[in-house]
């Protein structure tokens, strides 16, 4: 009897922790990385930076570019680095992802996993939100015009189209190669030269069918306050 209990036990106890691993497919929404303040002082008519070393005080926001994918068998991830392995240890709700040129360390829930690296020299924290979406491929872009929809968001009703040289005529980005998804990065003017609504970001694209691309993205404007998720649709023309 004895020995039953025990083998439920480690049974239990195997499912939980099977339970609490991160799966399927995830995005990075922004970074959070804490930049150091510098004094500075007049002198002469000019300015000049103190000679003092800095104090890290603030938190500035910005964009990201990776995704990560976990299956039971393996962990891989995609970034401007291109594709990665990872091999994982799970400790409660932490998690420490070890590859080939760093080791990543956190913690996660079903919401959100927040990611440091051994190499970065500052307080820095890289912010995942899931996919809905378990199976998908990645969409093929070149070649065709796509009509956008993402509602009250600048680029609603836009037509874009993708190169692999983009020119700088607005609208006209280049694919970025992200394993079973793609992305491109935006960067938008501000609507006067005095306004401060210059934006930027990273936009994740999945197909959903053959005339239909699904994707999130995170729109930055204010460096001081992390970027929201919202929802994209390109439609191809």
């Amino acid at each position: 009897m004895l020995r039953y209990l025990i083998l439920l036990f480690g049974l239990c106890t195997t499912l939980s922790l099977t339970a609490q691993a991160p799966s399927g497919n995830w995005v990075m929404a922004f970074v959070k990385a804490k930049q150091p303040v510098f004094t500075m002082f007049q002198e002469e008519g000019s300015f000049e930076l103190a000679d003092e070393i800095p104090q890290d005080s603030i938190f500035l926001y910005s964009p990201g570019l990776m995704s990560l994918h976990f299956t039971q068998e393996k962990i891989t991830s995609y970034s401007w680095e291109g594709e990665e392995g990872w091999t994982s240890k799970i400790v409660e709700d932490s998690i420490y992802l070890f590859g080939q040129r760093d080791t990543l360390y956190g913690v996660f829930n079903k919401q959100k996993i927040i990611l440091s690296s051994t190499l970065d020299d500052r307080p820095t924290e890289y912010h995942f939100d899931p996919l809905d979406e378990d199976d998908f491929e990645a969409p093929e872009l070149l070649g065709f015009s796509w009509k956008v929809r993402s509602k009250g968001h600048t680029l609603d009703r836009a037509l874009i189209r993708f190169s692999l040289e983009p020119n700088s005529s607005l609208y006209n980005y280049k694919p970025l190669d992200m394993g079973p998804m793609k992305a491109f990065e935006y960067e938008l003017p501000p609507s006067t030269p005095e306004a401060g609504d210059q934006e930027y970001g990273i936009v994740y694209l999945f197909k959903k069918s053959r005339y239909r691309v699904d994707g999130v993205f995170y729109p930055a404007r204010d460096d001081s306050e992390a970027p929201s998720r919202r929802e994209i649709r390109l439609n191809k023309r």
